[in-house]
């Protein structure tokens, strides 16, 4: 379990740690961001995400793709897949549940005398992967657009997905890597994509601001040594 566990959070801190991306309102007013400098375009950014309940963050690879609900109280829902196997994720009440078939949790390491017991079951998981889980948050989101790091540059307007946007590049610094942020120009100043390229390139987006509920603790746990 340790050892999947391992894999699995590696790559959920890689996408969280980006922050997150967002689809923006359809409302065809513009905000004025496009008048901003880029750093008043990340700081909008930064309070718009802050007075929002919710947004769907998507990212993914061949290997690892993930799709996650995150909410404003620090609740969590979603999916991870990886090597094929599909992860149900949930985080309510500041606990963290995994659930997978024991097909899937075999194909991450588990050995096969500890995966068949947990079907149907949500693993708990302890504090530290609780932590590590976390990472994909609302104040991550705030943080990342307020304090980027390195130098700013405005790089012009573009349409991704319907939305427009206006993108602000960051050269990065020891906490945030370099990469550039999409800001809807339309609506909420909403981030609507996230790009990072070289070492560790991803690509975050978002869509559904403020729908959805928060998830409720599942009732059918189960604790396991090292999970």
């Amino acid at each position: 379990m340790k050892g999947a566990r391992a894999s699995l959070l590696g790559g959920m801190f890689a996408a969280g740690a980006v922050g997150a991306a967002g689809c923006g309102s359809s409302s065809s007013s513009t905000n004025g961001v496009t008048n901003e400098s880029a750093q008043q375009i990340l700081q909008s950014a930064a309070s718009a995400v802050k007075g929002a309940q919710s947004f769907q963050a998507s990212s993914g690879s061949p290997t690892l793709k993930i799709d996650v609900r995150v909410f404003s109280n620090g609740d969590l829902r979603g999916t991870i897949t990886e090597k094929g196997g599909v992860l149900t994720l949930i985080v309510a009440d500041k606990k963290d549940y995994l659930s997978a078939s024991p097909v899937t949790w075999e194909s991450l390491g588990v050995p096969a005398s500890q995966a068949a017991p947990l079907k149907g079951k949500f693993v708990v998981l302890s504090s530290a992967s609780a932590s590590s889980l976390g990472t994909v948050t609302f104040s991550k989101v705030e943080t990342q657009l307020a304090k980027p790091g390195g130098t700013l540059s405005k790089i012009g307007t573009k349409t991704i997905n319907g939305q427009s946007v206006v993108g602000v590049r960051y050269t990065g610094n020891s906490s945030n890597p370099a990469a550039t942020w999409y800001i809807a120009t339309t609506g909420p100043a909403y981030p609507v994509e996230y790009v990072r390229t070289g070492s560790g390139a991803t690509t975050v987006t978002v869509s559904g601001w403020n729908s959805g509920s928060p998830p409720t603790p599942p009732t059918n746990t189960t604790i396991v040594a090292g999970a």
